[in-house]
């Protein structure tokens, strides 16, 4: 039986984040996380403020849908990230 040839840490490290591919990044992760979190959460409310709007879980997903939808068409292909300045209540969601 032979012995596997020594590595460097960073070696070893190196080859390990290659094969498991590109990373996505602290953002992106959040965000798929948030979107699966509506999606399970469908029929459940998941937004109220004081005005009275509550909203489930579908109904913020379409509206974050939507909005991505019209930025997308809305935006040049270089623009690759675009700040938002929303009022902090449901019915700006």
């Amino acid at each position: 039986m032979s012995q596997p040839a020594a590595t460097s840490a960073s070696a070893a490290a190196s080859s390990v984040k290659a094969a498991a591919g590109p990373v996505p990044e602290k953002s992106q992760l959040l965000q798929r996380n948030m979107l699966r979190s509506l999606r399970g959460a469908a029929g459940r409310l998941t937004m109220a403020d004081s005005l009275g709007t509550r909203l489930t879980g579908r109904q913020l997903l379409i509206r974050i849908l939507a909005a991505r939808l019209v930025l997308e068409r809305t935006l040049g292909p270089d623009e690759k990230r675009v700040g938002v300045l929303l009022p902090p209540t449901a019915g700006a969601a």
